[in-house]
């Protein structure tokens, strides 16, 4: 079990999963998969385009709490963490489909022909504007700050330790 000042970090269930599918999507693949049924691409066939682009779900890499331990733990001690909810909003759709573009690129795009690119990020901004309109917000996702020290056995076997002075 691993501790910080005296505190469990991990979960009992194991650490919290993002939601997502049986096919590993889920936060924004999921407006992604929206944005490309508007585009004719029928949802059920969205999972196998995707991996046939070598898209991997941003839902499928994203670890719990346990895992990211299982990670860092070999290397890093883990002092603590802190948690907290990002709420994403926007106030149109054009506002989300910069916001898409800035932060995936073509990541997702690239599924689609070059001449296709366009419409689909402008889907994407749809589907975040009516996600906005339903629910009051995009989406919302952990964001944890770790408070990480070296491992003194891993340092000095490294030769990372101190620098002379």
């Amino acid at each position: 079990m691993v501790r910080a000042a005296g505190r469990d970090l991990r979960r009992p269930a194991g650490g919290v999963r993002a939601a997502r599918d049986t096919h590993g999507l889920g936060g924004e693949d999921e407006l992604v998969r929206e944005a490309l049924d508007a585009l004719g691409v029928p949802a059920a066939r969205v999972p196998e385009l995707l991996a046939a682009h070598g898209v991997l779900p941003i839902a499928t890499r994203t670890r719990t709490v346990d895992e990211l331990l299982d990670v860092l733990a070999p290397h890093l001690a883990v002092a603590g963490h802190a948690e907290r909810d990002a709420v994403v909003t926007v106030d149109s759709a054009e506002q989300y489909e910069h916001f898409h573009a800035a932060t995936f690129g073509d990541y997702y795009a690239r599924v689609l022909p070059e001449e296709r690119r366009a419409d689909f990020y402008r889907a994407v901004g749809a589907a975040a504007r009516r996600r906005q309109d339903e629910r009051g917000h995009v989406s919302h996702m952990p964001v944890r700050l770790w408070e990480l020290a070296q491992r003194e056995e891993f340092v000095a076997g490294s030769g990372t330790g101190p620098l002379p002075a």
